[in-house]
């Protein structure tokens, strides 16, 4: 009986550490405002942003406020509002990761965001803005990296052929030497 469950103690541990993540606090600073840069846009008759981070104190990351509706709360109270602006961030994040903004010159750092999720958005239905929030998560890629990370959901996606797929990582050898 009891042996069935004694993977729950290694568990246990691992979902701790897991919750109790540690961040590099100035670097999360950062990384929110390189965020910022990007995040300063169009899409559709939406504006996409972000907030400023201001600063470090206690270990709080002291950052602007962010306003309107959490989409949290939108997503049951105002489906047709929550579909308008969720649709015009994910029209603005796939062409971020496409490359398509203005944002993506050969050489420059850019965002990519793991953890985007209702959470850490807002929108602000009077002002037509949507509010991200905690690029905490956030990680720099080039451009190629980018590319790289698109090309493979492209294909697993299957907009591409297996043998596009394999002429494309070729051209992508000097990332992994």
């Amino acid at each position: 009986g009891s042996e069935k469950y004694q993977f729950l103690a290694g568990l246990l541990n691992t979902i701790e550490k897991s919750v109790n993540l540690e961040f590099d606090r100035a670097s999360v600073l950062r990384r929110q405002n390189e965020a910022v840069e990007i995040y300063n846009g169009k899409s559709k008759d939406w504006k996409i942003r972000t907030v400023k981070a201001f600063g470090i104190i206690d270990d709080i990351i002291l950052l602007e406020k962010a306003y309107g509706l959490g989409a949290t709360k939108a997503v049951n109270s105002n489906q047709t509002l929550y579909r308008s602006a969720m649709k015009a961030l994910y029209d603005f994040e796939f062409e971020h990761l496409k490359g398509n903004l203005n944002k993506h010159a050969e050489g420059t750092v850019n965002l990519a965001n793991p953890d985007l999720h209702d959470g850490q958005v807002f929108i602000d239905e009077k002002s037509k803005t949507v509010t991200v929030i905690d690029f905490g998560q956030a990680i720099p890629i080039q451009s190629k990296e980018r590319g790289l990370g698109t090309d493979i959901l492209a294909f697993i996606s299957g907009l591409i052929s297996s043998q596009t797929y394999q002429q494309k990582m070729l051209s992508y050898q000097s990332i992994f030497n």
